[in-house]
């Protein structure tokens, strides 16, 4: 990569990429002296390098070894370990919750009101799976009981995903890629990584924000849900973040989520980053046969379902209908809990989002031919193509 022309922070950003390539031949094992004289100063290099924090709670380390461990984060606050995927050997090199080695994403960014609630927040996978060995069943991660359901639904779920793993004492732990598995990480995909994409053209943003509004508007379902799906992109909800913005509520209990009770309700924590709101998407991606992504912006969120339903080519005006039909039930099984002091269940919840996308089937000028519910539920695709 040439460094002509480049502007101050771009050649830092460029600079810390080639930081990052120390990072990555460390980790891979690539830089065995180094990673032998490291470790003896510093313990498991590997696994220190996935906690990233040592350097900024040790006034000791080296300004070299500091610098490397911050790299990434100086410049765009993104994170090496989201670049890498982990294949499992015998776990000792692996962090449990921050890296990605049991699904496409780390443990904590799937389960964040687990993670908080752990007191092993830098625990290796080997370490986590300690009494797999003396008890043959995976451990409490460190988190601390009492659960609320949400807290509940998440722990069996993770307990579950964990049932196949197992640890190979004769095997060690290797690292790949994301984008590039077979060739690894380069400093093009570092610079990547740290440099600060200059703030959008607001004429471009404009007409990103028409593209979702434009396909928003054709769905054929009833208005009201379409106005709420406009509201929702907006952010004109009464969520309870927003009405503390405006005075009417101020206690802090007053503002949290009221299905995980642990994080301020905002339009997106509720509909997407809540526990109950990743499961929910999860379920319904599994009943669509697609992996359902939660780590998106509400209108990156909307965009991913309506491609997935153009590229099934459904009939026109059902492309993004299921997002609106999630999101509806989501924020109305909200609604029953505070305003009706209801409960609301997973299981109600997805054969709630179930019915309602199979009534809505037929809303505008669609005919659809063998759409009972049974058929519905056992083939939604079809019964919109």
């Amino acid at each position: 990569m040439d460094k002509g022309g480049l502007g101050l922070k771009n050649i830092e950003a460029f600079n810390s990429a080639l930081l990052i390539k120390w990072k990555w031949r460390i980790i891979k094992g690539e830089q065995a002296k180094w990673k032998e004289v490291l470790s003896a100063r510093y313990g498991n290099i590997q696994l220190l390098i996935q906690k990233g924090k040592e350097a900024r709670c040790n006034s000791a380390v080296s300004t070299w070894w500091s610098d490397l461990t911050k790299a990434e984060n100086r410049h765009s606050g993104k994170d090496f370990l989201s670049g890498c995927i982990f294949k499992l050997g015998n776990g000792s090199a692996v962090s449990f919750w921050k890296a990605a080695w049991l699904k496409e994403y780390s443990l904590q960014s799937i389960y964040p009101n687990l993670y908080d609630l752990s007191t092993k927040k830098y625990m290796s996978v080997a370490e986590a799976g300690k009494e797999v060995e003396e008890h043959g069943l995976w451990g409490d991660f460190g988190i601390v009981h009492p659960l609320n359901l949400s807290e509940t639904v998440s722990l069996e779920d993770l307990k579950s995903s964990l049932q196949d793993v197992s640890l190979s004492s004769e095997r060690l732990d290797s690292v790949l890629w994301r984008n590039f598995p077979a060739e690894g990480y380069s400093v093009k995909e570092g610079y990547g990584l740290c440099h600060v994409t200059p703030e959008v053209n607001d004429r471009v943003g404009e007409a990103a924000q028409l593209k979702v509004f434009e396909r928003l508007w054709r769905i054929k379902i009833p208005f009201r849900t379409k106005a709420f799906g406009w509201r929702c992109l907006w952010n004109r909800i009464a969520t309870k973040d927003m009405l503390a913005k405006r005075g009417i509520v101020s206690i802090a209990s007053d503002i949290s989520c009221c299905f995980c009770f642990r994080y301020e309700e905002s339009i997106q924590h509720i509909l997407l980053s809540c526990p109950l709101a990743k499961k929910i998407c999860e379920d319904v991606g599994e009943w669509l046969r697609v992996t359902a992504v939660t780590e998106l912006s509400l209108s990156h969120s909307f965009n991913f379902w309506f491609e997935f339903f153009s590229s099934k080519k459904v009939k026109a005006g059902k492309e993004g209908f299921m997002w609106l039909v999630v999101c509806w039930n989501i924020w109305n099984a909200r609604n029953e809990i505070i305003f009706k002091n209801q409960t609301v269940s997973l299981s109600d919840l997805r054969w709630d989002i179930k019915i309602k996308a199979w009534k809505w089937l037929t809303v505008g000028d669609i005919t659809h031919t063998n759409s009972n519910f049974y058929n519905f539920c056992k083939d939604p695709i079809s019964c919109l193509t």
